[in-house]
């Protein structure tokens, strides 16, 4: 048992140092690309992807049903990971979908050019929900180190490719093909670790289970998202495009470093936590 209890705290901190050391690895990189961006792209550049990246927060509460966290903290409901991809799925589509339906109603308010990024973004955006579930899956099975190098080989090309882009003339569609090739990235790696093969299937009980606690979760992250993303969803009407650059860009170079403490916490503590929860010595231990 003591063994037992030693080898999950020796994942936990083995976890956090890949996590936080990677982290680390990529804070300078993602910072000299947006140098080497701002020496590229125009204030209205970045403005014009705030914008459109900004007017999809609207839509943002569709995926607050944190399907990562519910296979996480739900390890011993049976296909857990079936349901939450298919469900995942089904959320992704229907982002697509209400999309589309608000940007019949944006094309009066903006111009045409951030309603086509915004509908393009809804994509990115909507399919972005699918990658985190197969992380989720690495996570549950704490390998901390592949699911860490994943996120951080993804980054890198990420920022590589956007500066490409960037010097090749595709102004602010470069930020939106940056975020396809990181989407992309995550989405291939994250299969390739874990290995696991979807069978579209939601057994009866596990569904009563996930929404059970998806519920829960949903009110709890609408409300983290209106706090976190109001501002930009409101400064979007508001102000000029190259003003909500500025912004945008002092907001994302701030998240990178804040981004870490949230990243060892959540991603660490709750798959360890959880596989112990069963146990109420080992977790005391």
């Amino acid at each position: 048992m003591m063994f037992r209890v030693q080898r999950e705290e020796a994942k936990a901190i083995q976890g956090a140092l890949w996590i936080s050391g990677l982290h680390y690895l990529v804070l300078p990189i993602s910072f000299l690309g947006q140098m080497a961006l701002a020496r590229i792209l125009l204030p209205d550049d970045f403005g014009l992807f705030a914008k459109a990246m900004a007017l999809t927060e609207i839509l943002f509460f569709i995926s607050a049903f944190d399907f990562p966290t519910g296979l996480v903290a739900l390890q011993r409901v049976p296909q857990i990971e079936d349901t939450m991809l298919t469900l995942a799925i089904g959320v992704a589509g229907l982002f697509i979908l209400m999309g589309a339906v608000l940007s019949s109603v944006l094309f009066w308010f903006f111009p045409v050019n951030v309603v086509v990024m915004f509908l393009v973004l809804c994509i990115v955006r909507a399919i972005a929900i699918i990658p985190p579930v197969y992380g989720a899956i690495a996570l549950k099975r704490l390998d901390f180190k592949a699911w860490s190098i994943v996120r951080t080989i993804a980054t890198v090309i990420s920022v590589i490719s956007t500066i490409a882009l960037a010097s090749l003339g595709l102004k602010a569609w470069s930020l939106v093909g940056g975020q396809a090739v990181l989407l992309a990235g995550t989405l291939l790696g994250y299969c390739f670790i874990t290995r696991w093969h979807y069978q579209p299937k939601i057994p009866r009980q596990t569904f009563q289970s996930v929404v059970h606690f998806s519920g829960q979760m949903f009110i709890a992250r609408t409300l983290e998202n209106l706090l976190h993303r109001a501002d930009r969803i409101i400064l979007a009407f508001l102000v000029a495009a190259d003003s909500l650059g500025y912004y945008d860009r002092a907001q994302y170079l701030f998240m990178i470093v804040a981004g870490m403490i949230v990243e060892v916490t959540l991603n660490v503590g709750l798959p360890l936590y959880t596989s112990l929860q069963a146990d109420r010595l080992r977790f005391r231990r």
